[in-house]
Formats: C-alpha cells, sequence, structure tokens
C-alpha cells in the first residue's frame, strides 16, 4: 500500500546523485581551464558546483566518493586526452588522479554532513575541506610523483603571476588551499535556509544505504552566515594583500641572458645527428646572435648535443673556447654516453669550465639513464649566483628550494619537451621562480624556450615547433633570492591542515559519544 510519503521518498533518491553530477560538471569546468582552451580564470568558481552539492544534500562518504570520482574521471580523462600518452600510461595517470579526487569528496562529504557538530560550525567545515584538499594534493605529489607539481591542478594560475606571489611563502598547495578556502567559504555564506534538511531521525534511506534529506534537523540559514560571509571577505583581503606585499620590488640588478632551441625535425639526421653538425650548423650561429645583441649567459637545450665516448674532452675544449671568444658564458645541455647521463657543462666567460649539473629527477617509465645524486651545482656569473636544473627536475621541489636556499640569483634550465606536453611543462616552470626566487633561462628543444622572472613573469618566449632554430634574449631583473617557502619547504601548509582536521575529527567523535551517552 502506498503513502503520500513515497513520492517524497523517490525525489529524494534521485535528488541523492545530484552530487555525482555535479561532480562531472565541475570536472568540465577544470578541464576548460587547461590547455587547449586554458581559462585559468574560471578555477575561481570551477569548484562551486560540486561543492554546493556537497553542502545541499549532505550525501554520506559513498555517495562522496563517487561525486568526486566523476570530477577526477572527467577532468583528467580529458587531459590525457589531449597528452596522446601511451594508452597504458594515459589510463594509468588518469586512474591515479580520479582516486585522489574521489578520496577527496568522500572526506568533503563526511566534513560537510557534520558540520554543525564541529569546530567553527560552517566556517571550521568550509576550512577543513580546504586543508583536507591541500593535504590530498601533497599526497597526489608524494605517493607517485609522476609529474610532481605539474599534477596539480591550480597549475594554470601561474598565467596570472600577480595572484601567485604567496607561493614564495606557502608553494603551491598554500594556493590550493586558498582556491577551495575561498569557494568553501562561498558555499557557507550561501548555504541553504531550512529547505535543506540534513539527515536527522526521521531522514529518509537510500538505495545505497545512505540517509537522504528528510525531516530531519534543519541547516541553518541566514542568521548564521554572517560568520561565513565575514571570513569569506577576510580571507580574500587576505590574499589580495599578501600578494602585494610579496611582490619584489627592490632590484638588486638586471643581467642580460638568452636561451636557444630548436626541435629535433629542424635537425639534419634528427635527434641522432652528430654533435659536431648540430653544434656548428645549429647552436653555435644561435650563440653568436646571442652574444651580438649583448647576452652574458646563453644556455643551449637539454640533450642538444649527444655526445660518444671518448668525445666528451673535444666537446669541453669547443664549448670553453667559444665561451672565452665570444666572451660570454655558457650553460651547455648534453648527454654524456660515457657516464650515461644528463648534463649541463658551465663555461665561464673566460672558457673554464665552472662545473657539470647531472638530472636528478628522470620521466617514469619514459628514462632510463642514469639519475643524478641531487648535488646542486652553483658558479659565478658576475656578482650574481647562477645554478641549474633540467626538465623534470622543475616539477619537483626539492631541488628547486635547495638553489633557493643557496641564493642562487638565476637558474639555467635546459628542458626537451614534445609537442603535447610543451604548454603545461612551461605553466608548471613558473612556479619554481615565484616560489623560491629566482631567475629562470629556460632553453628548450621540442618545445618552448623562455625567460622568467622571479616574480614568474615571462619576459621572452618562443615555441621552436612554430619557430624552429631561434632565441630569446632579455635583461632579466634579479631580485634578494631565498623565500620562506625555500627555508620550510610544504611543511608551511601540510602541519595546520593536519592539525585542524585532527581537530574536526576529534571533535566530532566527542560530541557523538556525548549525544550516545546523553540518548
Amino acid at each position: 500500500m502506498s503513502t503520500s510519503s513515497e513520492p517524497m521518498i523517490e525525489r529524494e533518491r534521485a535528488r541523492s546523485w545530484w552530487p555525482v553530477v555535479a561532480g562531472a560538471v565541475t570536472g568540465g569546468l577544470l578541464f576548460s581551464t587547461d590547455f587547449p582552451a586554458h581559462a585559468w580564470w574560471l578555477q575561481a568558481v570551477a569548484l562551486l558546483p560540486w561543492l554546493w552539492s556537497l553542502g545541499r544534500w549532505r550525501p554520506g562518504p559513498g555517495r562522496g566518493a563517487l561525486s568526486g570520482a566523476a570530477l577526477g574521471a572527467v577532468y583528467t580523462g580529458g587531459l590525457s586526452v589531449m597528452l596522446k600518452f601511451p594508452i597504458l600510461l594515459a589510463l594509468g595517470l588518469a586512474g591515479y588522479l580520479t582516486v585522489f579526487w574521489a578520496l577527496l569528496g568522500a572526506g568533503a562529504a563526511w566534513i560537510w554532513r557534520g558540520s554543525e557538530k564541529g569546530p567553527g560550525g560552517l566556517v571550521g567545515a568550509a576550512l577543513g575541506v580546504a586543508c583536507l584538499a591541500a593535504l590530498v594534493e601533497w599526497l597526489n605529489v608524494s605517493v607517485i610523483p609522476v609529474w610532481g607539481t605539474a599534477q596539480v591542478f591550480t597549475r594554470v594560475w601561474s598565467a596570472a603571476p600577480w595572484a601567485i606571489q604567496i607561493t614564495s611563502v606557502t608553494g603551491v598547495l598554500g594556493l590550493v588551499w586558498v582556491v577551495f578556502a575561498l569557494q568553501t567559504l562561498a558555499v557557507a555564506a550561501l548555504a541553504p535556509g531550512a529547505g535543506a534538511a540534513t539527515p536527522g531521525a526521521g531522514a529518509a534511506t537510500s538505495g545505497a544505504g545512505e540517509a537522504t534529506p528528510g525531516a530531519g534537523e534543519a541547516t541553518p540559514g541566514a542568521a548564521r552566515r554572517g560568520p561565513a560571509l565575514v571570513a569569506l571577505l577576510g580571507l580574500l583581503l587576505l590574499v589580495v594583500g599578501a600578494n602585494a606585499l610579496l611582490w619584489p620590488r627592490e632590484r638588486l640588478g638586471s643581467v642580460k641572458v638568452a636561451a636557444v632551441g630548436w626541435t629535433f625535425e629542424n635537425l639534419p639526421a634528427g635527434k641522432r645527428t652528430p654533435w659536431r653538425q648540430t653544434w656548428e650548423q645549429v647552436a653555435l650561429p644561435l650563440v653568436r646572435e646571442s652574444a651580438s645583441r649583448g647576452a652574458k649567459l646563453v644556455v643551449t637545450p637539454e640533450t642538444g648535443l649527444w655526445i660518444p665516448k671518448g668525445e666528451a674532452a673535444v666537446f669541453r675544449e669547443r664549448v670553453a673556447r667559444v665561451a672565452r671568444e665570444l666572451g660570454v658564458s655558457l650553460a651547455v645541455g648534453w648527454f654524456d654516453h660515457a657516464r650515461n647521463d644528463n648534463r649541463i657543462f658551465f663555461v665561464g666567460e673566460e672558457g673554464k669550465a665552472r662545473g657539470e649539473y647531472a638530472k636528478t629527477h628522470l620521466i617514469m617509465t619514459l628514462e632510463k639513464y642514469r639519475p643524478g645524486d641531487g648535488q646542486r651545482v652553483v658558479t659565478a656569473l658576475g656578482p650574481y649566483r647562477l645554478g641549474g636544473m633540467i626538465c623534470q627536475d622543475d616539477n619537483f621541489t626539492d631541488l628547486a628550494r635547495g638553489y633557493g636556499k643557496s641564493g642562487a640569483h638565476l637558474l639555467a634550465v635546459p628542458t626537451n619537451d614534445w609537442r603535447e606536453v610543451r604548454h603545461y611543462h612551461l605553466e608548471n616552470s613558473r612556479f619554481r621562480a615565484v616560489d623560491s626566487r629566482y631567475g629562470v633561462v629556460r632553453a628548450a628543444t621540442n618545445g618552448w624556450s623562455a625567460i622568467v622572472t622571479a616574480r614568474g613573469e615571462v619576459l621572452a618566449r618562443v615555441d621552436h615547433f612554430a619557430k624552429g632554430p631561434a632565441l630569446v634574449v632579455a635583461e632579466l631583473p634579479l631580485y634578494a633570492p631565498g623565500s620562506f617557502y625555500a627555508r620550510v619547504g610544504d611543511w608551511v601548509v601540510v602541519a595546520p591542515c593536519a592539525l585542524w582536521l585532527c581537530v574536526l575529527v576529534l571533535v566530532r567523535i566527542r560530541r557523538a559519544r556525548a549525544a550516545r551517552t546523553r540518548g
């Protein structure tokens, strides 16, 4: 026998799937913030459909996990298609990232569902979801760090250097926290009134065994939205003010630098073109032109020269002779077949070797030679300090922070990308300049060569797929090196976020036990 309550229960069961739909919508919005559309500014609101649905319908952790998985599948699946990875790598990466979005969905649902029972009410819950997001992204880049911080969704914010200066204090995890916190606080400030209820004693149960909103306790209305609105406006003002205060203003000086690059398609025999031919016909003319335009440092691309066994000494002598002849410092990317590793050869303007750096972070499954030991190289460039990393190294913060702590004013970063990944990699590279406060001279094969300030501004860039062999030259302003983040690292975000989540969990457990005792 049917009752008048059955249609309402059926409607609520259907609505309990709305967070999954909203998750897919947010996944699509996040994908649109990335390449090729690159509407990065949409990230300021892209999370709202998903977060609103979790706050409005209060699903259980299971349904929350499904909503997060829907978000992750749409977002990361789309990126995997754009990157044109081999099918197994694409599926593995998309699946791996989706797991973290599902974990975040489950945790966020749990936090929202009990917001009235936690410390700080809606504001405490909103900040808790942001803390959970930062910790999940920390796990994302730590458990299986395929691409390091390039895996973090806020990578696109490098398009707005004025908005990311806070990363010199917090790193990219702080940016994740801010993007989430602003939108979770917006959801809390616009929290539904009595029309939406949290599961209570009279709640209906969905087929998945989760409570759906019914006749239980009403969600706080306008009277309790005030603190969330105040917190939202306060955080917004804090972030804007911090970015303004952290924007470097006092220049130590400047140095004219150049980066040269090409694609393997431009070489007579492709990637395996003999190094002497590449050096004489492609690299050297670009180095000479850079010097003629006043460059004091010229950087060449990663593995731009493949040096066979027994020819390393000849290679070094030729590079040193050119540096001495032109009066320019060189940072030359090369592959040493004798040692089976990937290197930068630093030569001073007087023609003397200044050191060599070996690439430390190799691309999982794609690079199978000997990695470096992480030993940093810092040398003089006039009154300034010059360091170096190679390609994948700048997706990670260990070496990058080390150079910040070592007081490097600028870094030479030879890079070898490929057509589909080149935009994403340059975008992420700009964060290293900001979070450790040094200029970057990036020379690429098969990608973008660029000169980036310690503020994250791109002074000059060239896409070698569009221009072929080419160079960029710019007067690079230099600022006081190092940053708070370079000294402290991710713990500046991880520790307080973990502490707040522990407080949320402990208070919820304590109040639940007290409620059972009263019952």
